[in-house]
């Protein structure tokens, strides 16, 4: 099988003639890679993690609690029906309702 697209991860790059543009593909599953890395979204990933990690999982937890009990509040009497399990056992950030 050939691949269809090149990429820089994808061929053997020879960095001394950086401009003799022969497609030796790699010899590997890379071979099939369709792109370069995503490197701006590892950076947007990192910087999230640390922003997570510093604000702490279980403060972001209660926040978003805070923000569902709110929600669930303001949808009692209308035609809005909370599906999720809300035993503080079960309880995730995930909130599913039916209308």
């Amino acid at each position: 099988m050939d691949p269809t697209y090149v990429a820089t991860s994808s061929i053997e790059y020879d960095f001394k003639n950086f401009l003799d543009y022969k497609l030796n593909f790699k010899k590997d599953g890379n071979a099939f890679e369709n792109s370069t890395p995503n490197t701006l979204g590892m950076i947007g990933l990192i910087s999230s993690l640390e922003l997570f990690l510093k604000l702490g999982v279980k403060n972001i937890f209660d926040h978003i609690q805070t923000l569902q009990n709110i929600f669930i509040d303001e949808i009692k009497d209308t035609d809005f029906k909370v599906e999720s399990d809300l035993n503080p056992d079960h309880r995730s950030n995930i909130l599913f309702i039916l209308s």
